[in-house]
């Protein structure tokens, strides 16, 4: 954004009071007044100069007794440094103007540096959100790869009860069997004893009946909990699959959390050296707009 500027009439205002109070309007004397940029207070001043009244140059009066030689040595002397005078005024005139137009220049230049500063703040600012959006984003991530990671421990643990559960099914039948075995043998013993001993059949028979009766038994508790070992066997292979799907599809979805993860980093590691770009965009420009202050100045 441009800063105001004097005016022409403020510039002609303070010239005339400068030249009412005998005093030599000059850029300096004038910048004292109003303030106001060197090229600006030249420019004005100059049009003030263009607008004022060729003054007349007052005739030298001499006495009778200068001769004319005299006056025409003086005459040409005070030509001589008329000229030179103009001459100067004429060189210092163009020095000023060259130096109001590339005050001029640097004054665009300036603006121009300001504007990109702007710029190059209103960017930075811009990254810096998206680098907040991004970790936060990558703070949600992370925990819901912890969530699911917690979700697949318990289905492990709970996987691993089951397998211990058939573990010791299977050592309860591996035991009964064993029991079976025995009263299988005791059956035979007691028919061996009831063929030789007649005399005890009664008892040897009731014996064969209990021990019958007791392997029935045995068997049908053997049976019950082969069935029982199938259908928990069936059970935990059907909750194994299910576990071990829902670990995989956990194992997956962290996976995939996990990749994104690592994207959006990548991205905030973009943003930030963008963001570490433009931090020194923005001190080279401002180093440009101090150097472009000290030139003007």
């Amino acid at each position: 954004m441009s800063r105001p500027g004097i005016t022409q009439d403020q510039v002609f205002q303070a010239a005339d009071q400068l030249k009412g109070e005998g005093q030599n309007p000059t850029i300096e004397r004038i910048r004292a007044l109003i303030g106001g940029s060197p090229n600006t207070v030249h420019k004005h001043l100059k049009a003030w100069r263009e607008a004022q009244p060729a003054e007349k140059r007052r005739a030298i009066e001499l006495s009778a007794r200068v001769t004319e030689a005299i006056l025409d040595e003086v005459e040409t002397k005070a030509s001589a440094e008329r000229a030179d005078a103009e001459k100067r005024a004429i060189e210092a005139e163009a020095s000023l103007d060259a130096m109001a137009e590339n005050s001029d220049r640097l004054e665009e230049e300036n603006e121009l540096l300001a504007q990109r500063v702007e710029e190059l703040e209103a960017e930075r600012d811009r990254a810096s959100a998206v680098a907040d959006e991004r970790k936060t984003e990558i703070d949600k991530l992370t925990e819901q790869v912890q969530r699911e990671t917690q979700a697949a421990e318990a289905a492990r643990l709970e996987l691993a009860t089951e397998r211990l559960r058939i573990e010791t099914l299977t050592k309860q039948v591996a035991s009964l069997e064993a029991d079976l075995d025995n009263a299988l043998a005791a059956k035979d013993e007691a028919q061996i004893k009831a063929t030789r001993a007649e005399q005890a059949a009664a008892v040897a028979e009731a014996n064969v009946v209990a021990a019958t009766q007791r392997a029935d038994d045995l068997k049908v508790q053997v049976g019950d909990l082969k069935a029982e070992l199938r259908d928990t066997r069936k059970a935990a292979d059907e909750a194994a699959k299910v576990a071990a799907a829902e670990v995989a599809e956990v194992r997956k979805e962290a996976n995939k959390a996990q990749s994104q993860t690592i994207r959006i980093q990548e991205q905030l590691n973009q943003e930030h050296e963008k963001n570490r770009q433009l931090t020194g965009d923005l001190a080279d420009a401002r180093e440009a707009l101090a150097k472009a202050e000290a030139a003007k100045e």
